[in-house]
């Protein structure tokens, strides 16, 4: 098959009926698309038992869009999103979640950037979070929009600003430069795992690859309802701690560590009593920095054990 100017990846594993509204928004923006651009879409199911493979391949059968459906069977996110982005054709690889939904201009505003934009090599646009029921007044109004403080399009502040996981995309010269994404980062399945957008921001970053963010192509991602449980973010807290040890760039002393994680105690006291509002969401905030160290403590002590394998020069030679 020939070489397309866009591929749209999107791995899923047994969320039939979420990657159903996924691939009917893609399709409609497709559909809506008024500027010259070719693209593919490209779905990698990674080992699902709900019949995803064989929906794929019916929706592929009848697409007027060339569409790949691949099948990953070693489990883990980033293993499918490699699976995904070498079987493109797309001189440009997009990466969007199943559970996110792409608005009708999508398409025609990614077709203008990359018209006036002819040397762009990574870049992503802004998140906006819709919620299957209502969310709680507590709820932070930050959460998974840390990309969107951005105003205009302007050069990301990699590490402290990333672009997120439903909505980045790279040149596929970039991805094979970096060899793509770390497996030991990531979902696997149905455990929770982070780190493998941000790791790989942070090698591009290190060669000087310029990450870009346009609020023109924004994606929505669909909030479930235990997602906005303070149970399932304090969770999340401690597993994106534990696995920012995987692309952290320095090695600190367990002194070090221990002492960051008591301080954010301390912290966490003050925090909590100064905090305004509901009192799920002082618990938030009160406790999501120790929370974030905590999940560094104990990776950092998995690594010691030998329970976890890696260091900072994983960054340059990985699988």
């Amino acid at each position: 098959m020939s070489q397309c100017d866009f591929s749209l990846v999107i791995c899923t594993y047994n969320r039939l009926e979420v990657l159903k509204s996924c691939l009917e928004s893609v399709i409609a923006s497709g559909k809506e698309l008024r500027f010259p651009l070719s693209f593919e879409i490209v779905v990698v199911d990674n080992n699902s038992s709900d019949g995803t493979f064989t929906f794929a391949q019916t929706i592929a059968q009848n697409s007027e869009v060339p569409f790949q459906v691949l099948k990953e069977p070693q489990q883990g996110l980033s293993f499918a999103r490699n699976a995904g982005w070498k079987s493109a054709r797309g001189l440009y690889i997009g990466f969007t979640d199943d559970d996110a939904r792409l608005p009708k201009n999508y398409f025609s505003e990614l077709a203008k950037i990359l018209e006036e934009r002819k040397n762009l090599l990574f870049f992503g646009g802004p998140i906006e979070l819709s919620f299957d029921a209502p969310p709680p007044a507590w709820f932070p109004k930050e959460y998974g929009r840390l990309a969107n403080q951005a105003t205009g399009a302007k050069i990301l502040d990699i590490p402290n600003v990333t672009l997120s996981g439903p909505n980045f995309i790279v040149k596929k010269t970039v991805l094979e430069d970096l060899k793509g994404f770390r497996t030991e980062l990531g979902m696997r399945g149905d455990k929770l795992g982070y780190g493998e957008e941000v790791d790989l921001q942070i090698r591009a970053k290190m060669k000087a690859i310029p990450i870009w963010f346009f609020p023109e192509i924004s994606v929505v991602h669909i909030m479930s309802a235990r997602k906005i449980s303070l149970r399932w973010l304090l969770h999340s807290t401690l597993v994106r701690g534990y696995d920012a040890r995987g692309y952290l760039a320095s090695s600190p002393s367990p002194l070090r560590v221990l002492g960051r994680f008591l301080i954010s105690l301390l912290k966490a006291a003050f925090i909590f009593f100064l905090h305004s509002g509901p009192l799920k969401g002082r618990i938030y905030y009160a406790l999501k920095v120790p929370l974030w160290e905590m999940g560094i403590m104990i990776s950092f002590c998995s690594q010691i054990l030998g329970l976890r394998k890696y260091s900072s020069e994983d960054r340059n030679s990985f699988h």
